[in-house]
């Protein structure tokens, strides 16, 4: 199967992406992949990990007001004329990225280019406009909330991290949204979308020096350097809640109208500062498996003994800190025998890992690269995400060599760390013996 793999990568991966960086500081990422459409996009290094206590939210508001400026301005006619090409604008806030892309045919790529850089460096920030976006942040607000998984998702990194800013929501509170203003969004424009903290990322069918010679033109009057000064109190707020500390903390909520149990087991992440720790967590992740995509052996028995209706290993990796997840769904009566089967498995990957599953697990970690290497929008969200932390994107055969590389100790000392170090518990559901539980998860507890 590695043979495969390996004339897949030689076969579908001749183009190398580049990277070039503008004297302003902004960096233009590119990836040839032959077709008739793409990606083009702004990643911006900003998000609510950014945001002040008494802001929070301002990023995912100012989102909201670029995407609808095009809907909006002259009468409506960008958003017709996005229609008309086929183009497709999307954008998203995550607690350290602000992305705003289109997928279009390749021919438009200079127009879609120049819309982006209309949006992201002239936004409309009045009274009139945040008054009639912010009734639909709360309304937005309201409807994720009730979505179970975003409330599982919100517990675990409050669980995991606090007071800090990466245990605060990426919407915000009804309090922060209410009273945001224009001021608010226009400091925190001026401060985080600067040209150092901006990447062009294009995958299509594209010339790098095209995309180059575009990109500073559009991009020549991005500040270089952020020019505003936080307060006494802001200072205050960022010594301590930027860091990102992961902590140990059961979580438990009992629901008795539930049918069936939410719950999530939560370990620390080394984030994306350590690639090669980066890959063994995602070995192990890989080694789990899932319902939907990746059958294992774990799988096959979660399945036989019933143990869960659906589980699945997430990785949220941050700048230097983050969350290795494995969150589940159960009948009550079943999840004390999933978390058993849970840490047994880790107990047998700190011990004695299988050597035909490691390499499983290895290989399709593997072919997800390739996969993401040649969807126009994967690479540039992924990529984007390996110049900010490391300035390139590493080529497909290093991340394979790398892989290749770790061992099946290191993976042995990966699970020890995890079964004997600190781990966060969330559960949403019936009540049930949570004590019990417990006893399972934590060794001395």
């Amino acid at each position: 199967m590695f043979q495969i793999l390996k004339r897949t990568f030689v076969t579908s991966n001749s183009y190398v992406p580049r990277l070039t960086a503008l004297p302003n500081g902004l960096r233009v990422l590119t990836h040839h992949i032959p077709s008739i459409s793409g990606t083009t996009g702004v990643w911006v290094n900003s998000g609510s990990r950014y945001e002040f206590e008494h802001t929070n939210g301002v990023a995912h508001f100012l989102e909201h007001l670029m995407c609808r400026r095009a809907e909006r301005e002259s009468g409506g006619k960008i958003a017709s004329r996005l229609e008309y090409l086929g183009a497709q604008l999307n954008a998203y806030t995550s607690k350290e990225i602000s992305a705003f892309y289109l997928f279009h045919n390749w021919s438009s790529h200079p127009e879609m280019l120049r819309l982006l850089a209309n949006l992201i460096t002239k936004p409309e920030i009045t009274k009139q406009v945040i008054s009639s976006e912010r009734n639909n942040i709360l309304s937005e607000k309201d409807q994720v909330e009730s979505i179970l998984d975003e409330q599982i998702n919100i517990l675990m990194h409050q669980a995991c991290f606090g007071a800090s800013t990466l245990g605060r929501t990426i919407l915000g509170t009804e309090s922060t949204i209410t009273n945001m203003r224009a001021k608010h969004l226009h400091d925190y424009h001026q401060k985080n979308f600067i040209a150092p903290r901006m990447i062009v990322a294009a995958a299509g069918p594209c010339e790098h020096e095209r995309v180059v010679d575009l990109s500073r033109e559009l991009f020549s009057n991005l500040k270089t350097k952020q020019t505003m000064v936080e307060s006494v109190q802001e200072k205050r707020q960022l010594r301590f809640p930027f860091k990102g500390v992961f902590r140990q903390r059961k979580l438990y909520i009992p629901i008795s109208q539930m049918p069936v149990a939410h719950y999530a087991l939560l370990f620390p992440s080394v984030g994306w500062k350590d690639f090669h720790q980066c890959l063994i967590e995602r070995i192990i992740q890989t080694n789990f498996g899932n319902f939907q995509t990746n059958i294992t052996s774990f799988t096959n028995r979660v399945l036989q003994s019933q143990l869960a209706l659906d589980y699945n290993p997430i990785m949220y990796p941050y700048r230097e800190t983050g969350i290795w997840s494995f969150s589940a769904v159960s009948n009550p009566k079943a999840v004390k025998g999933f978390v058993t089967e849970f840490i047994k498995e880790l107990e047998e990957l700190s011990s004695s890992p299988n050597i035909t599953n490691i390499l499983n697990a290895k290989n399709s970690l593997k072919l997800s690269f390739i996969l993401h290497r040649n969807n126009t929008f994967q690479f540039c969200e992924e990529a984007t995400k390996y110049v900010f932390m490391s300035n390139r994107p590493p080529p497909l055969q290093e991340i394979f060599d790398q892989i290749d590389q770790i061992s099946l100790n290191e993976i042995s000392k990966y699970a020890l760390y995890w079964l004997n170090g600190l781990k966060s518990f969330c559960y949403i559901g019936p009540e049930t013996d949570i004590h019990s539980i417990y006893n399972i998860i934590y060794p001395n507890y």
